[in-house]
């Protein structure tokens, strides 16, 4: 039975939990798709921001990092990366709907959020 987790954002939570799903859940759960919705294109270190408001501290390359990448590891068919906004929730039908950087909407189904 094909499951859909949808994780809301892309930070020092989102991903990891995606990772960790792909890495650990995947095999275990018949068609497991992973859907991660951020605005964002790279994941931000705020831990390490401090150093990087300082000249010569820690280089941009090392504050953000590309999100897409670090998924090409996983079968495309496990994974989406969606870049929106979520705009609404519908718990009683299980979807979220999501604003699209490029102005469109859409519709998620999901199991798990």
């Amino acid at each position: 039975m094909a499951r859909t987790v949808v994780i809301l954002g892309a930070s020092v939570t989102g991903l990891p939990i995606a990772h960790y799903l792909l890495k650990h859940t995947a095999d275990k759960v018949e068609d497991l798709k992973v859907i991660v919705v951020a605005p964002n294109t790279d994941f931000y270190w705020p831990i390490a921001s401090v150093r990087g408001i300082l000249p010569d501290m820690l280089p941009d390359d090392k504050l953000f990092t590309p999100i897409a990448p670090s998924f090409a590891q996983y079968p495309a068919e496990r994974y989406e990366l969606v870049q929106g906004k979520a705009e609404h929730l519908d718990i009683s039908k299980n979807i979220v709907e999501v604003r699209e950087n490029d102005g469109s909407a859409r519709k998620i189904q999901y199991d798990d959020l």
